[in-house]
């Protein structure tokens, strides 16, 4: 699978999708608001990033090149799309090269701090470089922690990275229907981002039930600024 996505990144393989993201009191509008998620393009079958992460993120290089190209494709998006904002996944070989700041700079200018939010994931613990640069963006973009609940996404790194968004991990969005503990995390978090004014988002929201559950455990945050993301509220799509 990494031999494939090196392929792909030299002959042009890849494809960005966007998939919407709503606020919860405005979920009967047009969304403004889209997470990039990269595909592996194998003739016309678009794979998803979750068959092909794990072995990306084991080679350095190839995740550079990665990250590399879903920004290249945001700003792109950005020029063309004066009223959206993304959000980009970006791995920890990237927060760690030095600059990398710069580079966001220079791909969006002005435009970084309201239309363009940086993803962190924790799949490993993130080095001191890393954490560095973490702090660095955030003079000129907004950064979300993202899948929290599992990994390395713990209190710790919400604390000591002082970020402005949460994005709850969908699998305890998907089993707080039925379980009252999934749904007490959740909860857990509402309360989290609400006391320290960030925003939160629920991913995985993929059916009607769903979108209610969280609508009425929202209505106990009144000051909550959430947003809701999975098929429920729209798939990705490859133009937007």
């Amino acid at each position: 699978m990494l031999d494939k996505i090196k392929v792909a990144l030299r002959e042009g393989g890849m494809r960005v999708c966007f998939q919407p993201m709503k606020a919860v009191y405005a979920l009967d509008k047009p969304a403004t608001f889209f997470e990039a998620l990269v595909r592996l393009d194998a003739l016309g079958k678009l794979i998803p990033a979750g068959r092909f992460m794990t072995a990306v993120q084991g080679d350095r290089e190839t995740a550079i090149a990665l990250d590399d190209f879903v920004l290249r494709s945001v700003a792109a998006q950005v020029k063309r799309h004066e009223d959206y904002r993304y959000a980009v996944n970006v791995t920890a070989a990237s927060l760690a090269l030095p600059g990398f700041e710069g580079k966001i700079d220079q791909l969006f200018g002005d435009a970084a701090k309201e239309r363009l939010v940086i993803e962190v994931m924790e799949d490993h613990p993130l080095s001191v470089a890393a954490i560095a640069t973490t702090h660095s963006l955030l003079k000129i973009t907004s950064v979300y922690l993202d899948d929290v609940g599992m990994s390395f996404s713990n209190a710790q790194a919400i604390v000591s990275h002082g970020i402005n968004g949460l994005k709850i991990d969908g699998s305890y969005v998907v089993k707080m229907l039925d379980s009252r503990p999934h749904r007490a995390i959740v909860a857990a978090v509402f309360s989290i981002c609400m006391a320290l004014d960030m925003v939160c988002v629920c991913e995985k929201v993929e059916n009607p039930l769903l979108v209610e559950a969280i609508k009425t455990l929202a209505g106990h945050y009144r000051f909550l600024d959430l947003y809701l993301q999975g098929y429920a509220i729209g798939r990705p799509e490859l133009h937007r």
